[in-house]
């Protein structure tokens, strides 16, 4: 009964809300996700959902899975990002303290479990902590995981060359999905090595050592590593599309993503948090201007985000369904062709936030 009242209320918000006279809809849809079993790939389906990861815990090939992606018209993909190119990011002693408190290790034993994890949640509410978004105004973050660094010709190399790997591996891969390529503060790593290869780059630039040259520096590296898998994914096989999405936030410059060699970048317009619709606009159209910027084949792909765990950590900022509805109208008038979500699985879960997102997604294309 309670199934049959959602899905009546979501069709009620169809009709209120839906692209008039069968307008714009998004082409495809750009998701991080398993192909998981029939009924889940059925609903990437449904979104029009572009590729999914195809292979076992091992990374390597799982046949039943391709098959099930093939069935239902998705490209199998591989996950990658900077697990083990060098070294762990290095975080100033301030920022590792507070990363170490959010993830709760200064807890005493007694603290962990469910109340462990109710007292994480309490902290994050109490800190406003956005997980890899852009902070509110005036709070300092630290991501709460370990990053692996991506700065300098070496990590490019070996990043590249794990990536080729990867994809010898499991040759009928058409499609990379790359992710965490990004800094643990979100502004750059404090590894001896990193530091080193900044202090020649201000010496060989004639720059000063502001904290707005470190910004340019590490955005530097980030923009290299993205070249370097790129141009090794296109030798070993120039079919295969590469598209990533930028986190978590680098703060000296969020939407850097035109400048990167990608085919799609998707670019947080949207975070698990409810932003201003008009700061959703001006990133979307930021997104959409800039896609060509730089690379004539790239494509800027607006990146809106849900998770029902957002509204325990901040319920303030909590998204409903008319939210989505609305973020989702005011990125597609921006003119985006495509769209990234984030987490598929939260959407496909709840009947009324799939349906708001169905609605402006176009019909499968087999």
């Amino acid at each position: 009964m309670r199934l049959r009242l959602m899905l009546a209320m979501a069709g009620v918000l169809l009709a209120c809300s839906a692209p008039a006279g069968g307008g714009p809809r998004f082409r495809k849809v750009f998701a991080f996700t398993d192909i998981g079993d029939d009924e889940h790939a059925a609903k990437l389906a449904e979104l029009n959902v572009f590729a999914a990861n195809c292979c076992d815990a091992a990374n390597r090939p799982d046949p039943e899975k391709i098959a099930r992606a093939k069935r239902f018209g998705i490209v199998p993909c591989v996950a990658f990002g900077p697990f083990c190119d060098s070294h762990a990011q290095v975080l100033s002693p301030e920022e590792a303290r507070l990363q170490a408190e959010l993830q709760s290790r200064f807890d005493p034993p007694e603290a962990k479990g469910d109340a462990g994890e109710q007292g994480r949640t309490d902290r994050w509410r109490t800190r406003h902590y956005r997980l890899g978004g852009e902070p509110e105004p005036g709070n300092a973050e630290a991501y709460i995981e370990s990053i692996g660094c991506f700065v300098g010709t070496n990590a490019c190399a070996k990043g590249a060359a794990g990536l080729v790997e990867r994809l010898r591996a499991n040759p009928e891969v058409k499609a990379v999905c790359l992710d965490y390529i990004g800094y643990a503060n979100y502004r750059g790593c404090r590894h001896p090595d990193c530091l080193r290869l900044l202090k020649a780059w201000l010496e060989r630039e004639g720059l000063a050592d502001t904290e707005e040259n470190r910004g340019r520096f590490f955005e530097e590296q980030i923009v290299a590593y993205y070249a370097a898998l790129y141009d090794a994914v296109k030798a070993y096989d120039p079919s295969i599309v590469v598209y990533a999405h930028l986190y978590p936030v680098f703060l000296p410059d969020p939407l850097y993503g035109s400048r990167l060699k990608l085919d799609y970048c998707a670019q947080t317009c949207a975070w698990y948090f409810r932003w201003p619709v008009e700061k959703v606009r001006k990133y979307a159209e930021t997104v959409v201007r800039g896609q060509r910027e730089h690379w004539p084949f790239a494509h800027g792909v607006p990146f809106v985000a849900y998770g029902p765990w957002a509204n325990d950590i901040d319920p303030d900022f909590r998204k409903t369904p008319e939210d989505l509805d609305r973020e989702l109208r005011v990125v597609l008038e921006s003119g985006a062709e495509y769209l990234s979500v984030h987490e598929i699985d939260s959407i496909i879960a709840d009947p009324v936030v799939f349906a708001v997102f169905k609605k402006y997604c176009a019909s499968p294309s087999r």
